[in-house]
């Protein structure tokens, strides 16, 4: 009697970026993430905290690069960016079942 064997590819073929998703946990980070919109941001906008979901991340996280590059902001406040962009994952499709 002989066993199926099944054979697995050796390479892992990660899925592409949907996008990103950026976490915010507190009042403290939405501030910051506001402030950088509005200060290193499209200077014809203004942004309040019900814009924060429609914002294309990309942008955000090129303000936000652009805030931590500045003399502007204290160590403090640059620790709070540096967490932000830290915490900045990928979304990723679904796996769907049968397809592992």
């Amino acid at each position: 009697m002989t066993a199926n064997i099944v054979t697995f590819p050796k390479k892992f073929q990660k899925s592409t970026p949907l996008g990103v998703v950026i976490k915010l946990y507190t009042e403290e980070e939405i501030e910051m993430v506001l402030f950088c919109l509005n200060i290193f941001g499209d200077q014809d906008n203004s942004y309040a905290k019900e814009d924060l979901r429609s914002v294309d991340p990309h942008f955000t996280l090129d303000c936000m690069g652009k805030a931590y590059s500045s003399y502007l902001l204290s160590p403090d406040a640059k620790s709070i960016i540096h967490y932000i962009m830290k915490n900045v994952s990928e979304v990723t499709p679904p796996i769907m079942e049968g397809t592992r």
